[in-house]
């Protein structure tokens, strides 16, 4: 982890999934309310597949970084040195979790609650 640049999105990379993932959802549900794709075909709406497919991708990409921090953790020896280089990945680690955990509780109300009321 020399860079700064590399390290920066990587620690960031949970949370800048989480908002990508919101801003294309809420956009899309906002163009699909004003256009009137909001009604469900089979029981399904557009809005809740495009809010499931974009929320299995960024789960997806979260539980990458997850992973790479974790193996990461587990690899390095507990030195001096070292210290920052786990704890980069612990934050890591930790901010895509907590993204991934955005995401499920951010696209439950899709399925829960009428949408374009």
């Amino acid at each position: 982890m020399g860079r700064f640049t590399p390290t920066f999105l990587y620690l960031t990379g949970g949370l800048t999934i989480w908002g990508v993932r919101f801003l294309a959802i809420y956009s899309f549900m906002g163009l699909a309310c004003a256009r009137g794709w909001a009604a469900p075909l089979g029981g399904f709406g557009a809005i809740q597949l495009v809010a499931l497919v974009v929320s299995l991708a960024a789960l997806a990409a979260c539980l990458a970084l997850i992973f790479r921090a974790a193996s990461h953790v587990r690899a390095r020896t507990a030195n001096g040195v070292e210290e920052n280089i786990r704890f980069i990945h612990y934050v890591a680690g930790s901010a895509a979790a907590l993204a991934g955990l955005a995401i499920v509780l951010e696209t439950l109300p899709f399925f829960l609650i009428p949408i374009c009321t």
